[in-house]
């Protein structure tokens, strides 16, 4: 586990190396694949398809993984998603072309699966305009890397680094490093935060991992 998530970090950083000359002539384009395993496919529009990496993304993207799929996705301002099997990822806002903090957005729906959002310039600078929605709640950050999985019908999900908020209709919870907290359904208020056993991190960290 540990060699896969130092391999995950260290890619992730040649990754961020190269953006910017990915994302040059491409000003429409939010993010590109870089990497994916398995069977997965991008929907736009009416059309679905077999991505290939390096594949730009643009808004309004799905992003689906199937049975043993993984994805990585890097960003335009330098954040990261990762999506484990079974997952399903639909991109409903992003503006970054802009000196405004107040304009930035940043709206992931993580429909389905297991997750890592590792945040970037727009959860450094606005982070309250960053949003990572679940069918169980939303989850708001600061400065964050959080991951996010289901299990036997409930929704996990763990901060790494940083804080977030976790949230529904029927109520709020506040967690910082280190910490998880679980939501059985969207009107059951997200539970009380708690530390995990290391065995319990690394299931979480599993589901993404290649």
């Amino acid at each position: 586990m540990q060699k896969i998530l130092i391999g995950l970090t260290i890619m992730f950083g040649v990754i961020f190396f190269h953006s910017n000359s990915v994302f040059a002539n491409n000003a429409d384009a939010i993010a590109f694949i870089a990497s994916f395993k398995g069977d997965v496919s991008l929907s736009r529009g009416t059309q679905q398809f077999r991505p290939e990496k390096g594949q730009l993304i643009y808004l309004d993207d799905v992003i689906n993984t199937y049975e043993a799929g993984r994805i990585e996705l890097e960003f335009v301002d330098e954040s990261s998603i990762a999506l484990g099997e079974d997952a399903e990822l639909i991109i409903d806002a992003f503006i970054f072309d802009t000196e405004k903090a107040a304009d930035l957005v940043a709206d992931f729906n993580f429909v389905k699966g297991g997750f890592l959002y590792i945040s970037g310039t727009i959860g450094k600078k606005a982070p309250e305009k960053v949003s990572l929605r679940t069918p169980m709640g939303s989850i708001g950050i600061r400065g964050t890397k959080v991951w996010g999985g289901m299990w036997d019908k409930n929704c996990y999900i763990y901060v790494e680094d940083g804080a977030i908020s976790v949230s529904n209709e029927a109520g709020q919870v506040y967690l910082s490093h280190g910490q998880v907290t679980r939501i059985a359904d969207p009107l059951t208020p997200p539970d009380q935060p708690v530390l995990w056993a290391q065995d319990r991190v690394d299931w979480i960290k599993s589901l993404v991992a290649y």
